[in-house]
């Protein structure tokens, strides 16, 4: 009787096994199946969401506008929503190469731009004290500003820029040249002596140095009528002595809130004192307001209204 008990009690167990071993095994079966299906149903779900956004990036007539617009749901389709639109800023044309007008005592080029083909030729120029270096940067904006809108040249102007007209004063950032002289008061005007005014020394003679001579021959071969020069630091215009020079540094002065200045007695042997003297030429003088800021917002107004 026992052996009877005992064995229905171990069928019972294998029984018992078998359905949990059962039940674990379709577990398993059940739960990779489940596993594919979801997987298969995000693949394609990924595939279309690519889809509809490849379809909504569309680029405009501008090569260099990007539109995106993306669907909306139905409730939604009749709220607007604002575009997003991304510019791509094109890479600025190179500068043309410069025209070298000459060197420098050391050998440097001093070059420069010219611009329209007038009859009235202005000529600027910055650093001739080569510590003033804020002057460079005026004309090197006022060129690239030109090259880019040329337009803004008047149809009887030729504008000639050279920002650097004392390359190795400016490459040691020193006022004098590489004689050590003070080149704007190296010109000949009628009381030019050796010593020039705040005991700079003037050069052995009138236009001993390449870079005043440079200049001098510049105004000559291009018939120049109209002579800018730019300093520092002043925060002022001053004009030579005579009424078209007068008129300028007024005009000047109105344009870009520079004081109008002409109480200095002007120099001697510098070049805008030279120009108006042997040349009757209108000359003015314009001083930063530092040795290093361009102070392109004030003189933009009032050098395009110059060349205009």
């Amino acid at each position: 009787m026992k052996k009877v008990k005992k064995k229905t009690y171990n069928r019972k167990v294998m029984i018992i096994i078998s359905v949990i071993v059962f039940i674990i095994v379709v577990f398993f079966v059940v739960r990779q199946l489940v596993g594919s299906f979801v997987y298969v149903k995000s693949e394609k779900n990924q595939k279309t969401e690519s889809a509809n956004v490849e379809s909504n990036n569309k680029v405009s007539n501008d090569d260099n506008v990007i539109v995106h617009t993306y669907d909306l749901p139905e409730e939604e389709q009749n709220v607007a929503v604002p575009q997003m639109v991304y510019k791509i800023t094109p890479t600025p044309k190179p500068m043309p190469s410069q025209t070298a007008f000459g060197y420098s005592v050391n050998g440097r080029t001093i070059g420069g731009w010219i611009f329209g083909s007038g009859s009235e030729t202005i000529f600027f120029f910055g650093a001739i004290h080569g510590s003033e270096k804020g002057t460079v940067s005026t004309m090197n904006t006022f060129a690239r500003y030109i090259f880019d809108n040329p337009a803004v040249v008047g149809k009887n102007k030729r504008i000639i820029i050279i920002p650097v007209a004392n390359p190795d004063g400016y490459a040691n950032s020193n006022r004098l040249n590489g004689h050590s002289v003070d080149i704007n008061r190296n010109f000949d005007t009628a009381g030019w002596t050796p010593q020039g005014a705040n005991d700079d020394f003037g050069g052995p003679s009138v236009f001993f140095e390449p870079e005043s001579r440079l200049i001098r021959d510049l105004v000559s071969n291009y018939n120049v009528s109209t002579m800018i020069a730019f300093h520092s630091k002043g925060n002022l215009v001053h004009p030579e002595a005579n009424q078209s020079s007068y008129d300028l540094a007024h005009l000047y002065s109105s344009y870009s809130g520079y004081r109008y200045y002409n109480e200095i007695v002007s120099y001697e042997g510098t070049a805008t004192n030279w120009f108006r003297e042997k040349r009757g030429g209108t000359s003015i003088t314009v001083e930063l307001t530092s040795h290093t800021s361009s102070d392109w917002t004030k003189n933009k107004p009032a050098l395009l209204e110059t060349i205009n």
